[in-house]
């Protein structure tokens, strides 16, 4: 393969990257909304009034009333209270990501003659006095994807958050006899599937963490592998 044939896989690769990372990005956004619709109009109405009523909402309006909706139906304990926050500022922290990469101008170019073609990320300061007028982050491939498979695990989390906070119909494994058996009338919550590992003052980021004592019977619904 040639110089300008590699350049062009590389920069390949990172288009296809970008275009993962907001498809995950929306897919993280669209199970929180779904979940709302859900336990508004679940054993009542169709599902799409639900929807209509976030149609137009951004991402961190959605989020936030996601969180707000299972605060005030799941009522938690200290311990649940604390997955909450952990998957909250997770949440918040990929939004406000979402929205650096989404407002600022890609260029795809190398900086020096020894470093590799990658897609940068300009961000400028206009009224910035002092200091750089610019940022300019490289984020090839492999960072965006990473990203998109961390956001991934985080949807994952949040769904099932969100269904035990709002009660809604989960799978559970039987003990004995093998199969599935759906509970629902909250007989499953938060805290028998995550517990939260602390962040202030432990040098770490807080973090739900699946290690409660029906984490291994509980059905984790995949997002499609499409994604």
């Amino acid at each position: 393969m040639d110089d300008a044939a590699a350049i062009a896989a590389e920069l390949e690769q990172g288009y296809q990257a970008i275009g993962r990372y907001f498809v995950r990005f929306s897919t993280l956004i669209l199970r929180m909304r779904l979940l709302m619709s859900w336990r508004l109009t679940h054993g009542r109405d169709r599902h799409e009034f639900g929807e209509l009523a976030f149609a137009h909402a951004q991402a961190q309006a959605i989020a936030d009333s996601f969180f707000a909706m299972c605060r005030y139906d799941g009522r938690f304990d200290a311990g649940e209270k604390g997955v909450a926050n952990a998957l909250n500022s997770a949440v918040n922290k990929v939004i406000s990501e979402r929205n650096t990469l989404a407002h600022g101008d890609w260029w795809a170019e190398r900086i020096a003659d020894s470093d590799p073609y990658s897609l940068y990320l300009v961000k400028m300061h206009p009224r910035r006095h002092d200091g750089k007028l610019a940022d300019l982050d490289a984020w090839p491939a492999k960072k965006l994807n990473a990203r998109s498979t961390a956001m991934l695990e985080l949807t994952l989390d949040v769904s099932e958050f969100g269904v035990l906070a709002l009660g809604l119909p989960i799978p559970v494994s039987n003990e004995t006899g093998g199969g599935v058996t759906i509970m629902e009338n909250r007989e499953c919550r938060v805290r028998d599937v995550y517990t939260a590992r602390a962040g202030k003052g432990s040098g770490q980021t807080a973090k739900a963490i699946r290690n409660g004592p029906l984490a291994k019977r509980v059905v984790r619904q995949p997002v499609s592998p499409r994604l």
